[in-house]
């Protein structure tokens, strides 16, 4: 693979929330959830900070879901019913026995696990099949009305009820030859399935989240890269931090199936000088590292080993990106002005040995400028469809038990109900108190001087925020605790709202006096 196989570019930053650690919290630290009203037009002028200045925390919930994936069998089961498609395959004739072939067509595969309800370690469920649990159905639109174009139940042979496997009954498995379903006369085409599985005692349930390319064509993916049409942008966006955000995207452009297999360190960014356009790049994303900050170990970034594969159906894409903070580009004595952007993808043929496996492919990406711009953290970000605003308030207490509160509000600025992960028990994971705004914005963070945290376990929980609803999140930190204090003076406040989003914000600031 070559040095370009174990660059350090991607992913982990070890000292990012170093503060997380460092202070430890006596007390309970309280997190709650409060909802506001869902008419905001008396606020639609004046944006989510004035309606913290508002807020009179109720005891309301928002409406808590299950996985989506989960069907409900009872008050304390649960069922997920997935399907995964295994392209065509091929082996070597003296792999193989007398008379059979060397190929395999492609594979549905469709099974069915059961749990408990709980949120806790998950204990597995024995359920009981009818004879032919599974009818499987098959539409050429999302929606899935009309007509199916395929149903098993009326199928010939075995494909109306294919031999299946169940173990110790906790979960369900059975398998579709995909030249069968599609005969003579279905099109290579994405099809929308429709799982019902049926149960001894006659329940029925029911799966409509499931899709996928289907190919009676035998011939395995191919690793032609002839067959891929490439589109590679750059730009400098964001907020808290800016970054330099690369994309390349692969677009398979024929009409059967493309294999990419690469590394998790597949794109790298080379920066060059404008006034030098022949010399060697000024910046190189293969030596990036962490900002380095006073007393602080700031980890560092690693390529895991691993070689990942994607099957491209006709028309299908697959997306590469990086997203590099300017403060790491800086660091190194880069100076701020305009800079010319090549992008460079590595992609690998597993059937090959190095280093034959292995293409590269160059992207001239034109110019980008790296302007003396401020780079604080923002009040507001959008995530997953919804917008989350921080801010915090001192709040008085009695005989001097004073607290920090730091809020994030969750709005839902849509006409639909959305429904996101958080982690259960503490939806504001933890809030930072830094002395400066450049501690706060810094990345990896630095050791805060003070913080509020609450130790839950990394468990996500759904909940649905309606249309024009408001979801008020909250931590306190208490001034006074068991002995320790937070000195007087101005804090700048990060606040951090664990689950899916994983959402940082400038949280404002609060003075506390004493």
């Amino acid at each position: 693979m070559g040095a370009r196989s174990i660059l350090l570019i991607a992913a982990i930053l070890i000292g990012s929330l170093e503060a997380s650690t460092s202070v430890p919290v006596h007390g309970r630290v309280a997190t709650k959830f409060a909802q506001l009203g869902s008419d905001t037009t008396a606020y639609a002028d004046q944006g989510d900070l004035r309606i913290l200045d508002t807020i009179h925390a109720s005891t309301l919930q928002p409406i808590e879901r299950s996985d989506p994936a989960a069907l409900h069998l009872g008050a304390d089961t649960v069922v997920f019913i997935r399907s995964t498609t295994f392209p065509p395959s091929s082996v070597r004739p003296d792999q193989v026995g007398p008379g059979q072939s060397t190929s395999e067509g492609m594979r549905l595969d469709v099974n069915a696990l059961a749990r408990d309800s709980g949120q806790g370690d998950p204990h597995f469920r024995r359920l009981n099949y009818s004879s032919c649990p599974i009818d499987l159905n098959l539409f050429r639109t999302p929606a899935r009305r009309g007509r199916a174009v395929w149903v098993s139940r009326a199928a010939r042979d075995t494909l109306a009820c294919p031999r299946f496997q169940t173990g110790d009954g906790t979960y369900f498995e059975t398998v579709w030859p995909v030249r069968g379903i599609l005969g003579d006369s279905l099109k290579p085409a994405i099809y929308y399935f429709t799982i019902a599985l049926h149960l001894a005692d006659g329940r029925v349930l029911k799966s409509m989240s499931d899709s996928a390319y289907l190919t009676a064509d035998p011939s395995p993916p191919a690793h032609d890269l002839s067959a891929v049409r490439f589109r590679a942008s750059t730009t400098v966006g964001g907020l808290g931090p800016r970054m330099l955000q690369t994309k390349v995207v692969a677009t398979n452009i024929s009409r059967g199936l493309v294999e990419l297999d690469y590394g998790s360190c597949a794109l790298s960014i080379d920066l060059f000088a404008i006034s030098n356009p022949t010399g060697a790049p000024v910046w190189r994303s293969t030596r990036r590292g962490p900002r380095r900050r006073p007393l602080v170990n700031p980890g560092g970034y690693a390529c895991t080993a691993e070689l990942r594969t994607r099957i491209l159906a006709p028309a299908d894409s697959d997306v590469f990106e990086t997203n590099i903070p300017l403060a790491e580009i800086l660091a190194d004595s880069l100076e701020f002005g305009r800079y010319r952007v090549e992008a460079s993808l590595v992609l690998l043929n597993r059937e090959l040995r190095p280093p034959e496996w292995s293409t590269d492919t160059t992207f001239r990406l034109g110019e980008v400028t790296i302007a003396p711009i401020a780079d604080s953290m923002p009040r507001t970000r959008m995530s997953g469809g919804l917008r989350y605003t921080a801010a915090s308030r001192l709040i008085r207490g009695e005989s001097g038990a004073d607290t920090v509160r730091t809020m994030v509000l969750v709005t839902n600025p849509s006409s639909r109900a959305i429904t996101e992960q958080f982690w259960r028990g503490c939806p504001v994971t933890a809030a930072y108190g830094y002395r400066t705004a450049a501690d706060r914005d810094s990345l990896p963070l630095v050791r805060a001087a003070w913080e509020a945290s609450t130790e839950c376990p990394v468990r996500f929980h759904w909940l649905e925020v309606k249309p024009r609803q408001h979801l008020l999140l909250y931590i306190d930190k208490p001034i006074h605790r068991g002995g320790g204090e937070i000195p007087s003076g101005r804090y700048y406040i990060l606040a951090w709202s664990g689950g899916k989003s994983q959402v940082l914000l400038n949280a404002g600031t609060v003075d506390v006096d004493r």
